[in-house]
């Protein structure tokens, strides 16, 4: 995903009042986005669970 396409899916999950994080494990810990190695290296990472309460994670990968 595109570093605008990231932050506009952030500003969405905000607007809506979605809690969201910083770490799989804590998803709605309400920390802004922080960069962690995924599988292409560092990219700045957001979760979120779904209505289901399945996690999803939204990745941008540098500049």
């Amino acid at each position: 995903m595109s570093k605008s396409e990231f932050a506009d899916a952030f500003q969405r999950i905000k607007d809506a009042g979605l809690p969201y994080g910083d770490h799989p494990h804590e998803p709605d810990n309400m920390n802004d986005p922080r960069d962690e190695t995924g599988a292409r290296g560092i990219g700045t990472t957001l979760y979120v669970n779904d209505p289901s309460n399945h996690l999803i994670e939204i990745r941008h990968y540098g500049g």
